[in-house]
């Protein structure tokens, strides 16, 4: 079909095409969005003569509710994890928010266990319709923002210590020469199956989702670890722009969109210690007092 000939109805009837063949209503708005760009792009171009994007309404996606954890939540889930593979992965996931994709990502020589910090530099991405040697590609981050520095808790650092250490001892009993200080891998992912190779995003979510039932949790996803995080970040009184730089969002808009059940909760806290600094420290200067005068 020729640009020219492109009508509303026919996005629409696109629109509607997807919906019904099994896609969900965000996948259908994320195809509006390409679609608008591209067609914003011919209109500057003299391609044609509007943008017939403007007169369409793409779905609208359901809102999903955000569930976070508890600090005595994420004590039980690591509570049961603990004699588990994923252990250290479960720790990192919910002590620094990187996204699933970033974690199985990760490679040692991105961690400093000493300086506690980890260097987020890139993610992992499978495709399942690719062939299967070329199923599973690291990538750069998705955004600018995304590729940061996050600081290590105390605890997530000594968690990774002994993850790097198990590592080592297993490594050295498969080959007795094994010297970590020469043959260790610093390119090898922190996260992966005994043999070097990644896990798949699918298995980490299944096994999460077997973890949250067996600690009797209902509903709890994986990616709640990161509204968890942030959760209890901004309620402990964290400024939303370092909390922004752990998750890696675009901007801190994002972050206070998102996190605006949080942020009320805040802006009323603050407002009663402005009182109390203010009135409190004054109290022979308040208006009321000066009247009595």
């Amino acid at each position: 079909m020729r640009l020219s000939d492109l009508k509303p109805t026919h996005l629409q009837h696109l629109y509607a095409t997807k919906m019904e063949s099994g896609l969900s209503p965000r996948t259908v708005q994320l195809i509006h969005v390409c679609l608008h760009k591209s067609l914003d792009h011919a209109l500057k171009m003299g391609l044609v003569i509007r943008n017939v994007a403007d007169a369409v309404e793409s779905p609208h996606p359901e809102h999903r509710e955000m569930k976070t954890l508890s600090e005595s939540d994420i004590h039980i889930l690591l509570e049961f994890s603990r004699d588990t593979e994923y252990y250290p992965m479960w720790y990192t996931y919910l002590f620094t928010a990187m996204r699933r994709s970033e974690l199985l990502a990760l490679q040692w020589k991105n961690v400093e266990l000493l300086g506690c910090t980890i260097s987020v530099t890139r993610s992992l991405e499978y495709n399942h319709k690719a062939p299967k040697d070329e199923r599973i590609k690291f990538k750069d981050t998705k955004t600018a923002k995304s590729r940061r520095m996050i600081s290590l808790t105390p605890s997530n650092a000594l968690v990774l210590k002994e993850h790097m250490e198990s590592r080592e001892k297993f490594l050295k009993s498969v080959d007795p020469d094994f010297d970590p200080k020469k043959d260790f891998d610093q390119n090898e992912l922190v996260f992966c199956h005994p043999d070097g190779k990644p896990y798949l995003p699918e298995g980490v979510s299944h096994a999460w989702i077997k973890l949250v039932r067996r600690c009797g949790f209902k509903g709890v996803r994986l990616h709640d670890c990161r509204h968890t995080h942030a959760t209890l970040m901004l309620k402990d009184g964290v400024h939303p722009k370092i909390v922004q730089e752990r998750l890696g969002h675009a901007s801190i808009t994002t972050t206070l969109d998102t996190y605006s059940h949080v942020t009320e909760g805040l802006q009323r806290a603050a407002a009663k210690s402005f009182d109390s600094m203010v009135i409190g420290k004054n109290k022979d200067r308040h208006p009321k007092a000066l009247a009595n005068r």
